[in-house]
């Protein structure tokens, strides 16, 4: 019998207890599988996109618009938002990065995938394809599923592949809001925070949680979005026992839809109404800097707070930071040892 080679999932020193028990399970099957058949697992991250260069910018937002390209005005507005944050946002740098780390904790090879910009989701399977993975571990950097964002991007991954690499195994993980390593993960970066203020005391401090807003018609259908992310803001907010909080919606988009309230623009002028002066923002719908970061909450929020004369906060966003790299970790380790199993 030909000996095996180590396992691609041995973890990294330092690795969470609970992660490397999940990961050594996954090790056990694909040395099973391994007698049998070649098992070549791969994770794919798939992010929104970010234009490369203010020269992409209107390209970019054509993509988003389905193919139809912004009026003037339109495009004004958004090369605005981007000049006023230094020309375009660091997502596909920090993106890469997250794959970088996460593949080097797990020591499983990791793509990453773009809705609207390069490298495109059918990208990344085209050249997953081209490496020979058998089974793909697919995760939207968006912890909260929605039938307007996450559906949709596994819509995309699953058209791909049915076109390019129809004989390769997916996961697609929908949801991963109440993982509890990303829960701490938001905890470390509040409790960092909130030591800066000039009265650090949490019963001092009004929290706000915020998401993208989507339009309300999802609620509608059933859409679990709203109560994933309140979820969310309860475990984080009983972890640290946070006695005044809230959740608040931003960067709706510009259409005749409703959207999803309330917006974090109005709540910030309602809680300085109720004389609150100071104001802690935890955006738990993003995990990486964008443009709803960096304008949205960095300028437009702040200057708004600035005004109403309150001393705002922003939690760092996760990016690529240890915490939430051992997270996505701990969310992926069972899909991998699940898709090995499947294998067999």
């Amino acid at each position: 019998m030909r000996k095996l080679k180590p396992s691609l999932l041995t973890p990294k020193s330092g690795t969470p207890l609970h992660a490397v028990a999940k990961l050594a399970i996954a090790q056990k099957e694909i040395y099973t599988v391994g007698m049998h058949k070649q098992h070549k697992p791969a994770l794919l991250l798939m992010a929104y996109g970010t234009p490369g260069s203010s020269a992409d910018i209107e390209a970019y937002y054509t993509d988003i618009r389905r193919g139809h390209p912004p009026t003037p005005a339109q495009l004004k507005e958004l090369q605005d938002r981007y000049t006023a944050i230094g020309g375009t946002t660091p997502l596909r740098t920090i993106t890469e990065a997250q794959a970088e780390q996460l593949a080097h904790l797990t020591g499983v090879k990791t793509y990453i995938g773009m809705k609207h910009w390069r490298p495109y989701i059918h990208d990344a399977v085209a050249e997953m394809s081209h490496d020979g993975i058998t089974h793909i571990v697919a995760l939207v950097l968006a912890p909260h599923f929605s039938s307007m964002s996450v559906a949709d991007y596994r819509s995309r991954l699953h058209s791909a592949v049915a076109e390019i690499h129809p004989a390769v195994h997916v996961d697609s993980i929908e949801r991963w809001g109440s993982n509890p390593v990303f829960i701490d993960s938001i905890c470390d970066r509040l409790e960092e925070t909130r030591t800066t203020y000039t009265k650090p005391d949490w019963d001092d401090i009004e929290v706000v949680f915020s998401a993208h807003s989507l339009p309300e018609r999802i609620l509608e259908s059933g859409d679990p979005y709203r109560d994933e992310l309140m979820e969310t803001c309860k475990l984080v907010a009983g972890q640290l026992h946070i006695p005044h909080w809230r959740l608040a919606f931003q960067s709706a988009g510009r259409t005749d839809d409703a959207w999803i309230g309330p917006d974090i623009l109005s709540e910030m002028r309602s809680l300085a109404a109720k004389r609150v002066t100071q104001v802690l923002v935890a955006p738990i719908g993003f995990v990486t800097d964008n443009l709803e970061i960096l304008y949205d909450l960095d300028i437009q929020t702040a200057a708004l707070a600035k005004e109403l004369g309150i001393e705002f906060r922003r939690i760092p966003t996760a990016n690529a930071t240890r915490r939430f790299i051992e997270a996505l970790s701990d969310v992926v380790a069972p899909y991998i040892a699940a898709g090995v199993h499947q294998e067999n």
